[in-house]
């Protein structure tokens, strides 16, 4: 099975049995590790506009942007939400918004793909 396969077949494994899951692809640079997990999210939105999966939200943290690994709260709670926050909040909105930051915070119903880059 290539690995973009077992990404698909995993993903679409964790949208029939829903919890909480992570992946961790890992490889020497130049392998092709981004360009598989892009052709991965765009199978995914294809099958979505042709009616085959229901809305998700695709949410990609590149670590290179960052400064401060807190701030990756707050792109996911950007991204997610359109509400800003800083850091010291992001965290909080992700986890528990209705508490924290009131219901505007929900944005999107449906599964929520969010995928990390960071350097070694």
């Amino acid at each position: 099975m290539s690995v973009t396969k077992f990404c698909m077949h995993t993903l679409l494994h964790l949208y029939e049995h829903p919890c909480y899951s992570c992946m961790y692809i890992s490889g020497v640079p130049g392998t092709g590790k981004t360009a598989t997990v892009h052709q991965v999210i765009r199978t995914l939105k294809d099958e979505y506009n042709d009616g085959d999966l229901p809305q998700f939200t695709y949410i990609e943290v590149n670590g290179m942007k960052l400064t401060e690994p807190h701030q990756a709260y707050c792109h996911i709670l950007k991204v997610q939400s359109y509400y800003t926050a800083s850091h010291s909040l992001g965290h909080l909105g992700i986890w528990n918004p209705i508490k924290h930051l009131g219901p505007r915070v929900i944005h999107c119903l449906g599964w929520v793909i969010i995928i990390v880059f960071y350097p070694d």
